[in-house]
């Protein structure tokens, strides 16, 4: 079960992070979040779910205690749901309804896989 949530883990991650890289402006158009004509902090944003992903799909290949593994993923996870709620309650959480939604769909479903992880971390 551990390798299967690091290979989800790995695939969201890594599938979000190379849209933002590559597409930045228009995925945040699309979601409703806040527009960014410059792209690069959603671009800042993708290269580092696409390292984080990089570092969790290697965790099978290097020595044991390195790489990145459930319980540094549950950490990022409650950290970006927190990051998320603290937006929502200053009310700059993103421009339209579709974007809110998103968001919060996002921020429960990193909630609970975050909890999902530390059941199985051991």
């Amino acid at each position: 079960m551990v390798t299967k949530l690091l290979f989800v883990e790995a695939v969201l991650e890594f599938g979000f992070g190379l849209m933002l890289l590559l597409v930045p402006v228009t995925l945040c158009r699309v979601l409703g979040l806040h527009p960014s004509d410059a792209g690069f902090w959603p671009r800042f944003v993708g290269a580092l779910l696409i390292g984080i992903a990089v570092a969790t799909a290697l965790r099978d290949h290097l020595p044991a205690g390195t790489g990145i593994g459930l319980a540094g993923h549950a950490a990022i996870n409650f950290s970006i749901a927190i990051a998320l709620l603290v937006h929502f309650m200053l009310g700059t959480a993103a421009p339209t309804k579709r974007g809110r939604a998103l968001l919060a769909a996002l921020a429960l479903a990193l909630t609970g896989l975050a909890l999902v992880e530390i059941a199985y971390v051991s």
